[in-house]
């Protein structure tokens, strides 16, 4: 048996400003199978200070190996931290990323000399497979899915093809050394996932090279069996967060998820991260109703833009009108709609942002209830069509692992923005956290969830009006947040 730490780097916006971090899903789920056979510990970086202290004591105790996970952008420079200080304690102490970043630039990754192994695309059986061939001292150079160094040289193993998902042991929660919820409107809320992929061409998604475009889902009756234990394992937890790309990959899946919800008696209030639009779009006012009465209280969508050019541009399957019916029909059910928007693509016109505006103000306007992302600014991530797009108008991708940092969506140094378009898109985005209820949701802090009620008029009147002069408290959130 081998002693295995999965370490979490720091997330930057994703969870700034919270009281307490979401739980690390990522690491939980590369541990499935692992955890099964060796002796895993998790170490959050987020959450613990003397992160380097801890560490230490685990590889003083002998650790079999390292594993961290990170997605482009700043997050990538907190995984670098963290290998490089694992190197300057034991430098033969085995090293694996894993994450969409490594899985789409492998190469990158391992000329980062702490790094020694790259788990690409699903990583859960790869990493099983590795730790055990670690923990009995034999090599892993022929390991399917991984990409590695050998004789100087990078080498790529075959990929590993992707996994029966129902083959899956439940996400082992346990591993954390505190409660594995986080707070949804004080309630303790777990993540699920049920499915993975998506079968969408959205240009600026990752989904079309990390999935294939494909689609795969567990069986109503796997979803079933994993929240009746879930509710065995931990009944304080009373909300879910469905992490899947496309929970409604399966229609007649879905409505018998749905009917076993509603049988059991709706035990859990839940929410999806990942509806997709054009699914939801076609739904009946009784297909809500369905929804609602299974426990469903909230559906995350991607409407993007409201420039009907502008989605067509980037094969996103719907309309401003479309957006406006699903809108009204949550809010029949009592089902709070989540909306998704995004500026800055290569295509954006003035006029294309300024519809993103007004849609955006407009569904807050027919429905107090409802709330919408941040305008997050498009960062051209790799592996999608919008990417090779982007370079072809003079986006340089980053050369070296070093230089992907300020490439994220609060901020970016997209070419075919000038620096006064790129001031007002940041401004947008820096409004648009305030526009609706989003951050009296979650477990922010008190004083950010207070500060945000009173700042909300102010708000909406300055995205209204396009007044987005003179604004100082945009530098103060800026630093706050560490967004640079």
């Amino acid at each position: 048996m081998g002693l295995v730490v999965l370490v979490q780097p720091q997330t930057n916006i994703f969870d700034a400003g919270k009281a307490l971090p979401t739980p690390p899903i990522q690491l939980l789920c590369a541990a499935r199978f692992v955890a099964k056979k060796h002796d895993v510990h998790i170490v959050d970086v987020r959450q613990d200070k003397d992160w380097r202290a801890t560490l230490d004591r685990f590889i003083d105790d002998g650790a079999t190996a390292i594993g961290t996970t990170s997605i482009t952008g700043d997050q990538i420079f907190s995984s670098i931290e963290i290998t490089r200080h694992v190197k300057a304690k034991k430098p033969d102490l085995p090293v694996i990323w894993g994450g969409i970043h490594g899985t789409l630039f492998p190469d990158q990754v391992l000329e980062e000399e702490s790094v020694d192994y790259v788990v690409r695309f699903e990583g859960e059986r790869t990493f099983e497979i590795i730790m055990d061939r670690l923990a009995d001292g034999r090599s892993v150079d022929d390991v399917e899915g991984i990409s590695l160094r050998k004789d100087g040289k990078i080498r790529h193993n075959p990929t590993r093809p992707f996994m029966d998902m129902n083959e899956f042991p439940d996400i082992p929660f346990e591993l954390l050394r505190r409660n594995p919820w986080f707070l949804v409107k004080g309630r303790p809320s777990v993540y699920l996932e049920t499915s993975r992929g998506c079968q969408s061409a959205c240009t600026y998604c990752y989904n079309n090279s990390y999935h294939k475009r494909h689609w795969r889902g567990q069986t109503s009756q796997k979803v079933l069996g994993m929240l009746d234990s879930l509710r065995d394992r931990f009944p304080e937890v009373k909300h879910l967060s469905i992490v899947d790309d496309n929970f409604f990959g399966n229609r007649s899946r879905t409505h018998e998820i749905l009917d076993g919800l509603i049988d059991r008696g709706s035990p859990f209030s839940w929410q999806v991260q990942g509806a997709h639009i054009g699914v939801i779009g076609a739904m009946k006012p009784e297909d809500f109703k369905k929804l609602r009465a299974a426990g469903c209280e909230r559906l995350d969508m991607g409407a993007e833009s409201g420039s009907q050019e502008l989605l067509k541009k980037v094969l996103k399957i719907t309309s401003s009108e479309k957006i406006l019916n699903i809108n009204k029909n949550c809010k029949d059910a009592g089902i709070t709609a989540w909306f998704n928007f995004m500026t800055g693509t290569p295509y954006e016109r003035p006029e294309d942002l300024s519809m993103t505006i007004d849609l955006g103000m407009r569904i807050i306007k027919e429905n107090p209830d409802t709330l919408v992302s941040p305008f997050y600014i498009y960062a051209p991530y790799p592996g999608t069509d919008l990417f090779a797009e982007a370079e072809k108008r003079g986006f340089a991708p980053p050369k070296r692992i070093e230089d992907w940092k300020g490439l994220h969506s609060g901020n970016n140094t997209t070419p075919w923005l000038t620096s006064t378009e790129r001031n007002l898109r940041q401004s947008v985005y820096f409004l648009s956290i305030f526009i609706d209820r989003k951050l009296e949701v979650y477990d922010t802090h008190p004083v950010i969830r207070a500060l945000a009620k009173i700042y909300r008029p102010v708000a909406r009147w300055r995205m209204a009006k396009r007044w987005f002069g003179l604004m100082p408290e945009k530098a103060i959130f800026l630093r706050l947040f560490s967004i640079s």
